[in-house]
């Protein structure tokens, strides 16, 4: 898990903050006159985990206003962490006249936004969830003057975070995203991809959810195409390339085949809404690979979507 350099105890937002589980704001680090990266004491994660901030135009310590928060949640296995947004997007520029809190909290190397089994392993703690859905709002309603609405975005395995925390968490979110991300999770494909990232990042492949075909409950019950009835009434979108290099990749780029894999799963899981009746916002835009460059590009043409769910102007 990320950790910037040890800031301040909090004197942007309340030294008050606390969520009911007791998580709280270790210590604030000013990165600019608009952005601060929180250090948060997670019970649900049994330790700490870093949050970066953008704050909207007015926002002040004082005042008694709030504003909307959209999270947006970084990919599998990026050594940028919770910086990810930062670093390979223009979201400061595009938060520039944004009313909202724009909050990019850390999901680990490959936490999928979900509160882990722990199948076989010695550990406590790695509820994703319970952290980005529970504690962090709480904190931040109570801290940093952030509204009780939200939208949440996310980028490859974040897009997975992003439907499944608006499917278990219902009017917690009135916007969600997906940017190649893997929105329907059961089929050996889907699976066998979740299981070889977990590897990747050096963890037990069944140590999430457990077996996909022993623990097929478990996984359905995170599965957003499962699930597309507790998604009804949340502004949706979901976008993917094709795997071809396109038109923001280098010359000379080869083929992509994750980005082929999300491309297939974003079309099962809108087929699943179709089935469903359940309205989503699409992107298939062609070619493009699994790149911060398209996500990027993502981002700004969602903003209506999103923009609806935080009761924000799409303009």
């Amino acid at each position: 898990m990320g950790v910037p350099n040890a800031g301040t105890v909090p004197v942007i937002g309340s030294v008050a903050a606390m969520a009911d589980d007791g998580a709280y704001v270790a210590y604030e680090s000013r990165v600019d006159d608009r952005t601060v990266d929180l250090m948060i004491v997670s019970p649900a994660l049994n330790g700490a985990a870093p949050v970066r901030v953008i704050l909207p135009a007015g926002w002040a310590s004082s005042t008694a206003q709030t504003w909307p928060s959209l999270y947006l949640i970084h990919g599998c296995c990026e050594k940028a962490d919770y910086q990810s947004w930062s670093v390979y997007t223009n979201v400061r520029s595009f938060a520039a006249d944004k009313q909202a809190l724009v909050v990019m909290p850390s999901d680990g190397s490959a936490g999928f936004g979900t509160n882990w089994l722990n199948i076989g392993v010695l550990r406590k703690g790695w509820g994703y969830d319970t952290f980005l859905a529970t504690e962090l709002p709480q904190i931040l309603q109570r801290g940093y003057h952030a509204s009780g609405r939200a939208a949440i975005a996310g980028a490859s395995i974040g897009g997975y975070a992003a439907f499944a925390l608006s499917a278990l968490h219902p009017g917690a979110y009135g916007a969600a995203a997906s940017y190649s991300g893997v929105v329907d999770t059961i089929g050996f494909l889907s699976s066998g991809l979740i299981q070889g990232l977990l590897v990747r990042e050096g963890q037990i492949s069944w140590a999430m959810w457990g077996d996909p075909v022993l623990f097929l409950g478990v996984w359905a019950k995170r599965n957003p195409a499962d699930v597309i009835a507790k998604l009804r009434g949340i502004n949706l979108y979901v976008s993917s390339g094709n795997g071809t290099p396109g038109p923001l990749d280098a010359a000379g780029a080869s083929s992509d085949p994750f980005e082929m894999a999300t491309n297939s799963n974003g079309q099962s899981f809108i087929r699943s809404a179709n089935a469903g009746q359940l309205p989503v916002v699409t992107d298939f835009y062609g070619n493009g690979t699994h790149s911060w460059r398209y996500w990027d590009r993502q981002l700004a043409r969602s903003w209506p979507t999103l923009a609806a769910g935080l009761g924000l102007p799409a303009a």
